[in-house]
């Protein structure tokens, strides 16, 4: 594939002039010389051979987890090997690139299948493995994969406790934020939810929101799709070259940065109404067919992120967030402790993983107002004030979130370069770059709330404007990286394809 073939379809509306022909060459000669990684098989699987291959995978994983009996090395084994063939599938569907979209739900499908495959594996085989008389079987629910539904939902919709994030239901005026302007924020949210339930949103059948939602999510998704196909062409030459983007052009650089600047954060709401109307599509079809009552949180309001690491650990993605957390996060922990404690003998171990973040409600008159979160949770592993855990072993949590970060960066490199055919390792910049920011980030808080009084670090955490000012400030520094494949590949033109303003 040619290098030529990775010029957007956008650029045809730029400037056709010296500086503009210059910006188009600079492009191709970076996409030829960039070091990048390349998978194409040569082969396009027809979408539904594919489609039936993925549900077989997942047929076959439900039978081989229903006998109580059979070996858990077999299991074990049986299910790494369908969580491989998982991964390695989207090169089978080969590069289309007429249906970038498509490609790209695809691959990332299947690795996020691996990942929840993964971690219900090692679910089912700790179930079976403890006896019913321990006190782990007393506090984790059962897991229930004899049917093919009940298997799905397991598979799906049963994600761990979150202990980070800042959930805003709260009933008593007394277990609210500390910060005031989080706490004014959360009336509005309350009030809004209130709004839609008393115009009867909640009273309509299943069938009539699923046929809704999407239609809204498409609606709302027209505002910022049409203020970033006017300017796309700052989108398309900044992620290429600055300077010669502002020379073709023709504006000055206040101008080509403002303008940039907002087409970046409109593509970004874009692709975020987009992900929840395809969302809304898949995955509510899934709660109806197995059974759901109510509706699961896919992102739970992102845009009231309080910090980096509210974003991604609670708002972002969540059902991927539960599957790294279960198979990348605790393992490290596990791992980093049981090597701590082999090097530093005189520490005291922490408390077991999953233990302390198990929610309660206790009363609030016993309780500091500091430690209480949003959701009526103890966050005693991770309040600043919390003896639990020494130095050490919280350190071992940050650098357990980094790998995270890591995974989730190679995850989405392989499936870039399953779907179009190559990768320029941007998107390991991007995660990279925010694993470093929220690793950051958690060691200033911890310090400067040992310094600073209360009033100053609410709840312990920076305050929500700070927190929020610097959560899409690096999400803007950052988005050519992750926007660059993606503009390349031409999903943003089928992206903008949608656009009816």
């Amino acid at each position: 594939m040619s290098a030529a073939t990775f010029i957007p379809k956008g650029l045809v509306g730029v400037p056709s002039d010296d500086n503009a022909s210059y910006a188009i060459t600079t492009l191709v000669e970076e996409v030829a010389t960039e070091p990048r990684i390349t998978l194409d098989l040569g082969v396009n699987l027809p979408l539904g051979i594919y489609l039936g291959l993925y549900a077989g995978h997942l047929i076959a994983h439900q039978r081989i987890l229903r006998e109580p009996h059979r070996s858990q090395a077999i299991v074990r084994a049986c299910s790494v090997l369908l969580a491989t063939s998982l991964v390695l599938l989207p090169l089978w569907r080969g590069v289309n690139p007429e249906h970038p979209l498509v490609d790209m739900g695809v691959s990332f499908g299947c690795a996020f299948t691996a990942l929840r495959v993964v971690a219900l594996t090692v679910a089912v085989t700790r179930a079976r493995m403890h006896a019913p008389s321990d006190e782990r079987d007393k506090t984790d629910k059962p897991v229930r994969v004899s049917t093919l539904r009940a298997y799905i939902r397991e598979l799906y919709f049963s994600e761990p406790t979150r202990q980070t994030g800042l959930d805003l239901r709260v009933a008593s005026k007394d277990q609210r934020p500390a910060d005031p302007v989080l706490s004014a924020l959360s009336a509005l949210v309350r009030g809004y939810d209130v709004w839609v339930d008393r115009l009867g949103w909640n009273a309509l059948p299943s069938w009539a929101r699923y046929l809704l939602r999407p239609l809204l999510y498409f609606g709302l998704a027209q505002i910022p799709l049409a203020y970033t196909v006017r300017h796309i062409d700052y989108l398309y030459l900044f992620s290429m070259d600055p300077t010669a983007a502002v020379q073709s052009l023709g504006v000055s650089w206040p101008t080509a940065i403002g303008r940039w600047l907002m087409a970046t954060l409109s593509l970004m709401f874009a692709l975020y109404l987009t992900m929840l109307m395809w969302y809304g599509i898949v995955f509510d079809l899934i709660f109806m067919a197995v059974g759901i009552p109510s509706r699961r949180d896919l992102f739970y309001r992102p845009w009231m992120s309080a910090s980096p690491r509210d974003l991604w650990s609670s708002r972002w993605n969540l059902p991927v967030q539960s599957a790294l957390t279960t198979t990348v996060y605790l393992p490290v922990c596990q791992a980093l402790d049981t090597i701590m404690r082999v090097l530093l003998p005189g520490l005291a171990p922490p408390m077991p993983l999953g233990k302390h973040r198990q929610p309660q409600k206790p009363a609030v008159k016993d309780v500091p107002p500091t430690t209480v979160t949003a959701t009526v949770v103890v966050d005693t592993a991770t309040s600043p004030t919390a003896t639990i855990l020494p130095v050490a072993f919280r350190l071992n949590r940050y650098v357990a979130a980094f790998s995270v970060f890591l995974v989730s960066a190679l995850i989405h490199e392989y499936t870039l370069a399953a779907a179009f055919g190559r990768s320029d390792y941007d998107h390991l910049r991007f995660f990279c770059f925010h694993g470093g920011v929220v690793f950051a980030t958690s060691m200033a808080e911890m310090l400067l709330s040992r310094i600073l009084p209360a009033s100053l670090m609410p709840r312990g955490r920076l305050p929500f404007v700070l927190g929020w000012l610097l959560t899409f400030a690096c999400l803007v520094v950052s988005a050519q990286w992750f926007f660059r494949p993606f503009i390349r590949g031409g999903l943003v033109d089928s992206l903008v394809y949608y656009a009816l303003l």
